[in-house]
This record gives structure tokens, C-alpha cells and sequence, in this order.
């Protein structure tokens, strides 16, 4: 505990008592040693079902089938428009490189038919733009 020692006191006050707790909680549980490790005491299982993360992980299963060597489209040229079996100096990223798939209450990117369509852009189409267009436009002075 002598690691404590040089810090001030309002710092050493936490990070003891931030030791003392890894000292008596389980790192895997987080409970009390004594309660985790009884093998007289019972645990049951349970599932929480997260309908969110259930979509994401359907829709990155979904994408990720699509780009496979096998068919013939793992790497893009930049524009997720064209796609090869094979890395190469036309085609450098993968499917997955700079890609996040999330999800939303409300469908963020209609035009987007990403886990459908192989060669869907993640770009919106001009007409899609709406009012951020016309804004953008009234700014040009004509």
C-alpha cells in the first residue's frame, strides 16, 4: 500500500478505497467474494433481451454476408460501389473498415439499403438533402 503514499491526500483516499473494494469484489460479478465463491450458494441465469443490439447485430450479419471473398466483394475502391475478392491497389478497404453499423428509432438513412443491396452507397442522394440543400443553396447568393 505504500503506492498510496505520495499522493495527496484526497487522491490516496479513493484509490485506497478503490483498492480495498477490488480487494473483496469479484472482478468477473462484482460481488462480494464471499457471496460469489460459496459453492453452497445457488445462481441462476437469466437473459435481458436488448431489441436494439438484436437489430445491429442482424444487420452486421447481414452486411457482412454480403461481402465475403466468395462473393466476390471483401474490398471497395472508396465509394462501397465497387467491389473485388482480393486486396489491391484499386480496391485497398474492406467491407467493415470505417464502417459503424448502428440503429435508431427512426430509419436515419432510407436510402441506404446497405444490408440488401451489395453495391448500396452510403451516400444520400441530392434529392434527399432537403432543406440542408436548399439552406446550402440560399448561401451561394443565387
Amino acid at each position: 500500500m505504500a503506492q498510496f503514499d505520495r499522493l495527496p491526500e484526497s487522491e490516496r483516499d479513493y484509490w485506497l478505497a478503490d483498492w480495498q473494494l477490488s480487494q473483496v469484489e469479484c472482478p468477473d460479478c462484482h460481488r462480494p467474494v464471499a457471496e460469489c465463491s460459496d459453492p453452497a450458494r445457488r445462481f441462476y441465469p437469466f437473459r435481458r433481451v436488448c431489441y436494439a443490439t438484436m437489430e445491429r447485430f442482424a444487420a452486421d450479419a447481414a452486411y457482412s454476408a454480403l461481402h465475403t471473398e466468395e462473393a466476390g466483394a471483401a474490398y471497395h475502391d472508396g465509394t462501397f460501389t465497387s467491389w473485388a475478392a482480393k486486396r489491391s491497389a484499386s480496391h485497398p478497404y474492406s467491407a467493415m473498415a470505417g464502417v459503424t453499423i448502428g440503429v435508431a428509432d427512426r430509419d436515419l438513412a432510407p436510402w441506404d439499403r446497405f444490408t440488401k443491396d451489395r453495391d448500396a452507397s452510403p451516400v444520400a442522394p441530392d434529392d434527399s438533402l432537403g432543406d440542408r440543400k436548399e439552406a446550402d443553396d440560399a448561401g451561394d447568393g443565387g
